[in-house]
C-alpha cells in the first residue's frame, strides 16, 4: 500500500465521507469536488429533500393553514421546479457579512456575487423546493426569515424570484422576492446554502 500510515478504518471513514460507493464514483469522475475551507459555517439542519413530488408539495403547502402563500402564488402557480432524486443534505446559514461583504462593500452583495463567493467556500445551491419544504410546521422553525439560495424561479411574466419563508407568531409567510442582476442584499440577511458533499476544514 502506497500510504503506509493510513489504516483500513481511516480509508473507510474517507469513503463514508464521500458518500459510499456512489460518492467515490462521483469524486473520481469530477462530479464531486473537495475544497479546503477556513470558515466553519454552522449547520442549520440536516434534511431529506426531494422526497415529495413538487406538485404534491405545492398542494400540501397551499392547504397548510399555518402557511400564507399570498406573496408566492405567482411562482407556485407557475411551477418551474426540475425533478431531482431524493437525498439528504446539510443546510448552513450564511450572511453576506460572513462571506466578506463588509459595510463599505455592501453595494457589491448581489445575488450573483454572493453565490460566487459561497461556492468558493464549499457551499452550493439548495433544491428549488426547499423553501416550501421548510415552511411546513413539522420542521419546527419559529421565527426569522431565510433567503433560500436556489435556481431562480420564474413567474408567468418570466420575472425571476427566490423563495423566502418568513416565520412569526402566526406561522409562516412564504414570500417570493424578485431578483435582478442589480439587486443588493443587506449584509446580515440569512441565506441558506447546502454544504458541499465533502469539505475539509483547516
Amino acid at each position: 500500500m502506497k500510504y503506509s500510515k493510513v489504516n483500513f478504518g481511516q480509508a473507510e471513514a474517507v469513503f463514508n465521507k464521500l458518500g459510499g460507493e456512489q460518492g467515490i464514483m462521483d469524486f473520481l469522475s469530477g462530479r464531486t469536488q473537495v475544497v479546503k475551507s477556513n470558515t466553519n459555517f454552522h449547520t442549520f439542519m440536516t434534511i431529506k429533500v426531494d422526497s415529495e413530488n413538487c406538485y404534491d408539495l405545492i398542494k400540501m403547502v397551499k392547504n397548510e393553514k399555518t402557511i400564507d402563500t399570498k406573496e408566492s402564488n405567482n411562482v407556485l402557480d407557475w411551477p418551474m421546479f426540475g425533478l431531482q432524486e431524493e437525498k439528504e443534505v446539510e443546510l448552513v446559514i450564511v450572511t453576506p457579512r460572513e462571506l466578506g461583504f463588509e459595510p463599505m462593500f455592501e453595494s457589491c452583495a448581489t445575488y450573483e456575487n454572493i453565490c460566487e463567493r459561497a461556492e468558493r467556500l464549499g457551499l452550493d445551491e439548495c433544491p428549488s423546493t426547499l423553501g416550501m419544504q421548510i415552511a411546513l410546521p413539522k420542521y419546527g422553525i419559529k421565527d426569522g426569515f431565510y433567503v433560500i439560495v436556489s435556481k431562480l424561479l420564474e413567474d408567468e411574466k418570466r420575472k425571476k424570484h427566490l423563495l423566502v419563508p418568513w416565520f412569526g407568531q402566526k406561522g409562516c409567510e412564504l414570500k417570493a422576492w424578485e431578483v435582478d442582476k442589480d439587486k443588493v442584499f443587506f449584509k446580515d440577511f440569512k441565506f441558506i446554502f447546502v454544504r458541499r458533499n465533502v469539505v475539509l476544514e483547516g
